[in-house]
């Protein structure tokens, strides 16, 4: 009785939790407070990708009905590519920065732990690739934009 009760606070308070399933990278969730299609909505799913020992946490804009289908196609094709991104990002970090030791075999060990989007009419997304070993706090990102990368870092 109390845990509905807590429910139906949140739910007036916060939005309804809403859940969207998506093929590719899991259940998206979102409160949603209003069904005004101009209200800006952030839907979040953690989701393990192939290949991967950690969960990706991709963030993706949308309204009160769901995620943007053009940010959905987006992240879509920045999978299919992603071992070819993390080529690029390398062959680009090795190019313009020094690379410790320690760190030279970075694309075997680091995955990709978040995709965010940075602007929703240009879809333009920041990636995150962290190591594996929680203890190392080193990550690279990247930004992607119509196929391109830029403004790559190595973050140590």
């Amino acid at each position: 009785m109390i845990t509905s009760i807590l429910k139906s606070i949140k739910d007036i308070f916060l939005g309804k939790e809403i859940f969207i399933d998506d093929p590719r990278i899991g259940v998206l969730s979102e409160r949603v407070l209003s069904k005004d299609p101009d209200k800006p909505y952030s839907w979040v799913s953690e989701h393990r990708l192939p290949h991967q020992n950690e969960k990706t946490t991709f963030i993706v804009d949308g309204n009160f009905e769901g995620p943007f289908p053009a940010q959905l196609s987006v992240i879509y094709r920045i999978l299919d590519e992603l071992k070819d991104i993390k080529q690029k990002v390398d062959k680009e970090l090795r190019k313009n920065a020094a690379i410790p030791d320690t760190l030279t075999t970075w694309p075997a060990e680091f995955y990709l732990s978040s995709l965010i989007p940075l602007d929703s009419e240009t879809l333009e997304f920041e990636l995150i690739f962290e190591a594996e070993d929680p203890e190392e706090m080193t990550y690279v990102s990247a930004v992607w934009l119509n196929g391109k990368l830029g403004d790559i870092a190595l973050n140590i």
